[in-house]
């Protein structure tokens, strides 16, 4: 599902490259121009949104964007970090809401926690979307750079455009080309100058959403359904198989239940 996938099989596995075919992970269709009628059933209307979302655990560095809310607010009070999704399943049986709780202290503890908000439940596409298509500004602080595709990060280029990221190798490439900001890992001080960046610049805010929503076009999920169908219909028209006659006795078997098959071999 991405460039750099492809280049790990060749290069770290050795597959030859015209046994890869790379098509991207893919994305509802969604318009570029926002209903913001949306900010209103949320709770939203006149304030700065940023959010993440996807499921909750700790390798998700969500505490170096609340660590960088204090910045973000002393310019715009009224910013809202929503944090979208439920604990991964597998955290939450082992260590219950433990993560959740310290990002609420840590919240808490800066003088943020009516700030930052969790939307602690699943959510149905629509939802997701709604909420998705309410942010000014999506960001992905995770901590670890070897991840080579996410569907959050897919999903935000589609829904929201505007995105900041720690470089994990997915992020790279999909925000080259100044369809979205990087900063280092960790670092919540730069993460702070960068969803200020875009929130104090309409101009470059829209610039950065556009092109992100072109390079997201062929991700909706019709345009990869015929990426895939291409793809199948080339493998088919390069590796025809052995065709069963239709005629004579071989004919008899078409069209017949695995019953009528026994039957018929009985008979």
């Amino acid at each position: 599902m991405s460039e750099i996938a492809a280049k790990l099989l060749v290069d770290v596995y050795g597959v030859e490259g015209s046994s890869i075919h790379v098509i991207p992970h893919g994305v509802p269709v969604v318009p570029f121009d926002r209903d913001n009628s949306h900010r209103i059933e949320l709770g939203l209307a006149g304030k700065e949104v940023i959010c993440t979302f996807g499921l909750i655990n700790p390798g998700k560095g969500l505490e170096q964007m609340i660590r960088a809310m204090p910045r973000v607010i002393e310019q715009f009070p009224n910013a809202i970090y929503s944090i979208i999704g439920v604990t991964h399943p597998q955290v939450k049986r082992q260590h219950g809401e433990s993560y959740r709780e310290s990002l609420i202290e840590l919240a808490d503890s800066l003088g943020v926690g009516e700030n930052v908000r969790f939307v602690n439940k699943y959510l149905s596409l629509s939802e997701l979307l709604r909420h998705l298509q309410s942010c000014d500004v999506f960001v992905t602080p995770y901590p670890g750079k070897d991840q080579i595709v996410s569907g959050t990060m897919a999903y935000a280029m589609a829904t929201v455009g505007a995105v900041v990221s720690t470089p994990y190798l997915y992020a790279e490439e999909l925000l080259a080309d100044e369809r979205g900001l990087l900063v280092p890992f960790g670092d919540s001080e730069q993460m702070a100058d960068a969803t200020l960046r875009l929130l104090n610049d309409a101009m470059f805010l829209n610039e950065t959403r556009k092109r992100a929503f072109d390079y997201a076009e062929p991700m909706f999920w019709p345009n990869v359904g015929r990426q895939y169908l291409h793809l199948f219909n080339r493998v088919v028209k390069e590796n025809q198989p052995f065709r069963i006659p239709t005629t004579g006795a071989n004919s008899l078997l078409f069209g017949k239940s695995p019953s009528e098959l026994r039957l018929q071999k009985e008979i």
